[in-house]
């Protein structure tokens, strides 16, 4: 397909938007690995899986329903640093620990891009998509995607503690929309929780992908969306090629 037929060719869902943390961005080291340095730090151990188990069963305890606000944004992740570090039992001062974590998560500097997820972001750029995030994140979220390099690929940006609501509130769908000037039936959204990102945007119809790095999704989430990629450039390429035939060459992504 030629580039002039392509610029010319009218996208029946001219917005993509997207969820950010693990759908294009990731922590290096991850959360797990920065509450493990807590224990370096005092020349001691943990395992990984420990601390994993732990953030589950904080988080299954805790909905992400309320980081609505900078101050309850701060106030919920530093509950689960707390929690965490109680249950197993840190040796050194826990509230000191718990202030560590939290200014590690305001530097931004152990978040990174997915390695291909500049690459999808302008891939989709240069078809003439409008993109959009759509994120419960705290104030820091435009300057982490600034120092990132990705904002300038935004038309929308939307954090939940800018707006006040958090996904999967269907406001902070419906606010980003507006913003847009777009109907759900013109937008994809691309997440990697269905219960957060796939499920409500699709309730409100926008067509939905399903991004999955790690294999943490379950087969009923995977089918609850239109389509399910293990990266976002194959998340990307299955929009192309849906919207625009043989332009991706047969990209492949699972449906």
């Amino acid at each position: 397909m030629s580039s002039s037929i392509l610029l010319d060719r009218q996208l029946s869902r001219p917005w993509v938007f997207m969820d950010a943390g693990d759908t294009f961005v990731y922590g290096y080291p991850t959360f797990y690995e920065a509450v493990r340095d807590c224990w370096v730090a005092l020349d001691d151990e943990v395992d990984d899986a420990s601390i994993r188990r732990a953030a589950a069963r904080f988080f299954a305890e805790n909905p992400r329903t309320a980081l609505t606000s900078q101050e309850n944004f701060q106030t919920y992740f530093q509950s689960l640093y707390r929690s965490v570090l109680r249950e197993l039992n840190f040796p050194g001062d826990v509230e000191e620990f718990v202030e560590f974590l939290w200014a590690e998560w305001e530097s931004g500097r152990r978040l990174r891009l997915f390695d291909d997820a500049r690459g999808a972001l302008e891939m989709l750029h240069r078809a003439r998509f409008k993109l959009g995030i759509v994120s419960n994140w705290d104030l820091s979220f435009e300057g982490v995607m600034e120092r990132l390099g990705v904002l300038k690929y935004f038309d929308v940006a939307v954090c939940s503690c800018r707006v006040g609501a958090a996904k999967p509130d269907p406001r902070i769908f419906e606010y980003a929309l507006e913003q847009a000037g777009a109907s759900p039936s013109q937008a994809w959204f691309i997440g990697d929780q269905a219960e957060y990102d796939t499920d409500p945007a699709g309730a409100l119809g926008m067509k939905t992908v399903l991004v999955d790095y790690y294999g943490k999704s379950k087969p009923d989430e995977r089918g609850r969306a239109d389509v399910f990629a293990p990266s976002i450039s194959l998340a990307a390429a299955w929009i192309l090629q849906d919207e625009l035939g043989d332009f991706t060459s047969g990209a492949a992504a699972e449906t």
